[in-house]
């Protein structure tokens, strides 16, 4: 009986779904509207490279020059479904929910520069007041 399922799992070997780690990169919003327009993107880390109780990821806002980072306060990866709140900068925070339509891959074509790998809907608060929302679309780079 054991060699029979010892010889199973060789023949038929069970396939993982993406885990936190292979999710960790850059996702930059395609196409973003108005009132995301200084959006540049959301870094997921890797936490097997922060120290415990570091913040597991941040959104950037700003341009190349000058920008905030607003740290992930709350972080949830269910599955294929993100959702995670900001920490809050000058009064302004963020929340999105989301899920991942496509394993991240790195790009080895332009073609691949605008493949879409998640989709949610972004929240900017101020003041505790959802000042806008949009659905968002994401491309993916695994960073440096």
């Amino acid at each position: 009986m054991c060699i029979g399922v010892l010889i199973l799992g060789l023949y038929f070997p069970q396939v993982a779904g993406a885990d936190d780690t292979e999710r960790a990169g850059y996702y930059m919003p395609v196409n973003p509207p108005p009132g995301f327009a200084d959006l540049q993107w959301i870094a997921l880390i890797d936490k097997r490279f922060v120290p415990s109780g570091s913040p597991k990821g941040l959104i950037r806002i700003g341009t190349e020059e000058r920008w905030r980072d607003f740290p992930f306060r709350s972080v949830s990866l269910k599955g294929d479904d993100i959702t995670f709140t900001t920490a809050s900068v000058n009064g302004e925070s963020f929340g999105f929910r989301g899920r991942f339509i496509a394993k991240p891959q790195p790009i080895e074509n332009d073609s691949d520069r605008d493949r879409i790998i998640l989709v949610g809907t972004l929240t900017r608060n101020r003041g505790g007041t959802v000042v806008s929302a949009s659905k968002l679309r994401f491309a993916y780079t695994p960073g440096d």
